[in-house]
């Protein structure tokens, strides 16, 4: 079990290879992973920079990391080299502005990227999702300068919702606009189906964007709840993702049996003659076993992980050779 939010604690438990150890600002984002077969937290930390940080979502992303999604006032999160915005979108300190925060974690709870989003007046994140490693982003904006991309429209009034599309480095910004009408608009949920984009939210507007087939086509009370579908069409997405994988030097095939009690047989295959090193972990990020292994010829290799000393619970693998690494997750 995974959760997140944040803290004004200094005292907040930490557990494992933290992130950050202790809290740098008035408020610090937090994840905390809790064995849900024992109850026992395996892993536990801050997050933020020395302002106001806080974390509302998070997923367990296909790749077996995490995204989290939260919001800052803070000049200096701990953002990774090229990521799309690296800076909050007002630069002056003293201004309490609020900016979306996007953080990528690995299976092993490493950073691996984390970006801003936002502009110069004040943006509140609300959700996430992912497809196809793609990251699916809503919140709502003040910022009549809120990043956009292949936008649907711009700026209208008050707070307007966003939609906003990242690839799963943090280097680009595939798609992002706003959404919305001449009131308030704040969205609570976003799915992805297919090629489709599903947002729920609420608005107060009276001119909310409606298709001519809508249920309700009149703002009935002061906040209506509203549905909206977008295709990739439209946000110019593209409706298959084929692009082809870099060529690693090693692929995992997989662990047998998988759940295992005493051991378990890793099968994996190198590409090239190169060295390799394996390491496991468990849920909270601590190296339980690494092993350096001779220089193999291509082709498939197998080494057996013997866990009868340890605890029952998800561990993962992690194989690499020369620049690359491929993460598996063992229960």
């Amino acid at each position: 079990m995974v959760v997140c939010g944040y803290t004004a604690s200094a005292n907040y438990p930490v557990r494992g290879a933290a992130l950050q150890s202790t809290r740098r600002g008035a408020e610090a984002g937090f994840i905390t992973v809790i064995d849900s077969a024992s109850g026992v937290m395996q892993y536990s930390s801050y997050f933020g920079g020395s302002y106001n940080d806080l974390f509302v979502r998070v997923l367990q992303t296909t790749d077996g990391g995490y995204a989290l999604l939260g919001k800052t006032t803070s000049m200096d999160m701990p953002v990774t080299t090229g990521v799309f915005q690296p800076s909050r979108g007002e630069k002056d300190s003293s201004y309490f502005v609020w900016n979306y925060s996007i953080v990528k974690l690995s299976p092993m709870l490493e950073l691996l990227w984390c970006s801003y989003l936002g502009g110069s007046w004040g943006d509140e994140a609300t959700d996430l999702c992912e497809y196809n490693s793609r990251l699916f982003v809503t919140g709502y904006a003040l910022s009549k300068d809120f990043p956009l991309r292949h936008p649907l429209m711009s700026y209208q009034d008050k707070e307007d919702m966003t939609l906003t599309v990242v690839d799963a480095e943090g280097r680009n910004i595939l798609f992002s606009s706003y959404w919305g009408g001449d009131n308030f608009d704040i969205p609570d949920a976003i799915a992805v189906r297919g090629t489709s984009v599903y947002l729920s939210g609420a608005t107060a507007s009276s001119n909310y964007p409606l298709t001519s087939d809508a249920l309700k086509s009149v703002r009935a009370g002061n906040n209506d709840a509203v549905f909206t579908i977008f295709s990739f069409e439209e946000l110019g997405l593209p409706t298959t993702y084929s692009e082809p994988l870099a060529p690693t030097a090693i692929a995992l095939i997989g662990n047998a049996p998988n759940p295992f009690v005493s051991s378990t047989e890793i099968v994996y295959e190198t590409r090239s003659a190169s060295a390799v090193v394996i390491s496991f972990f468990d849920a909270g990020g601590r190296l339980i076993e690494q092993r350096a292994l001779p220089r193999l010829e291509p082709g498939r290799h197998s080494y057996t992980f013997h866990a009868s000393s340890l605890p029952p619970g998800i561990y993962y693998c992690r194989i690499a050779a020369g620049a690359g690494s491929v993460t598996r997750k063992m229960v």
